[in-house]
């Protein structure tokens, strides 16, 4: 298997589209016996996507499509593993017929059977700003497609983390054109469970808070007024007060007679012109 993979990189470019039919009649009557090959050719067939001739990319798109065909699961792993090696290579011809060859073969798939591309994003980044408009068209859709796999939120962030200045004001455009799309149920089931758990949450606050306002509210004097003793003292207890029975009924009454005792007052003693002692009675006999 690794000669006829050197063969898809020769240096005579007529080897090449016949190395890529061998691996497609190879992958085609192994079955299922050919997966763990497809982890060793599968970049080299993706490369080769780069030639200059349609007809060795023609072979390379059939080769592709003969590994998915003989083990589904390929998509899922050495493909989406691989791909963003093979899209490091800035030849338009190579980017523009994969991405265009993935759309295809992740469009057959319902958004919850999508694999996680989130391995994609800084390649596809770079992929929204090449010069060639083909290659940016075909990178939009994929762009849908991861959306749809990890969620728009996370393409955001990741805009946000791989790109600066001008490069960021060029690909965030595109990506907010997908802000409608959902991702898969796994997703939105964690969503929804935790969206409930805060309800229930925020649904169960007003009662705690009502139990602990009852537990510690302060009972007033005009409440207690006319309350026998006991159901006074029992009340104090409850609002978590320190006041004794005495005490409290002095509070009680002192509340009832408008919040203040008053000594008795006793005769005023009387006072002299100036203030200072009254003067001794004038007597009409004999003195002067």
């Amino acid at each position: 298997m690794t000669a006829l993979k050197n063969r898809l990189n020769d240096s005579n470019k007529n080897l090449i589209p016949a190395a890529l039919s061998v691996l497609a009649d190879l992958a085609t009557s192994a079955g299922a016996g050919f997966k763990p090959m497809i982890q060793t050719v599968v970049l080299s067939t993706m490369l080769t996507l780069s030639d200059k001739k349609a007809t060795v990319r023609q072979a390379a798109i059939k080769t592709l499509d003969a590994y998915v065909a003989t083990c589904e699961s390929a998509l899922d792993g050495p493909i989406v593993h691989f791909a963003p090696q093979a899209f490091a290579n800035d030849s338009p011809e190579l980017r523009e017929n994969l991405l265009g060859w993935l759309d295809a073969e992740l469009s057959k798939r319902d958004k919850d059977a999508l694999p996680d591309l989130s391995g994609f994003m800084p390649e596809i980044f770079s992929c929204l700003q090449d010069r060639n408009a083909k290659v940016r068209a075909n990178a939009q859709k994929v762009l849908g497609k991861i959306v749809l796999s990890v969620g728009y939120e996370a393409v955001i962030e990741m805009c946000g983390t791989k790109l600066k200045g001008a490069a960021k004001q060029t690909v965030l455009p595109m990506i907010e054109k997908w802000r409608g799309l959902s991702c898969g149920k796994a997703k939105q089931s964690s969503s929804t469970t935790t969206a409930a758990a805060s309800k229930q949450a925020r649904a169960a606050s007003p009662a705690s808070t009502a139990s602990i306002e009852s537990s510690s509210r302060v009972i007033t004097a005009a409440e207690l007024v006319g309350k026998p003793i006991k159901s006074v003292v029992t009340a104090a207890s409850t609002a978590t007060t320190t006041t004794t029975t005495a005490n409290l009924a002095a509070s009680v009454t002192a509340g009832a007679m408008g919040g203040s005792l008053r000594r008795p007052i006793g005769p005023r003693r009387r006072l002299g012109a100036d203030g200072g002692p009254p003067a001794a009675p004038r007597s009409d006999f004999g003195g002067s």
